[in-house]
């Protein structure tokens, strides 16, 4: 991540009803999400997996089939 100084929480133009950013506001939203991603990739696919498993059970439970 390029700035560790910068916390959305508290800059002013990451506001829930700011539709007017800079290039370098974008910029930097842009690579605290990629970092994000980077960091907690494993989480979101337990999680997906997590997910994916519960519906199919309560689908094949739902249709009788036996898993």
């Amino acid at each position: 991540f390029r700035d560790p100084d910068f916390d959305p929480e508290t800059a002013d133009f990451c506001g829930t009803f700011n539709d007017q950013w800079t290039t370098e506001q974008i910029n930097l939203l842009a690579d605290l999400a990629s970092f994000n991603l980077t960091q907690e990739i494993s989480r979101i696919r337990d999680a997906l997996k997590v997910a994916y498993k519960r519906k199919r059970a309560h689908r094949l439970y739902e249709e009788g089939i036996d898993a």
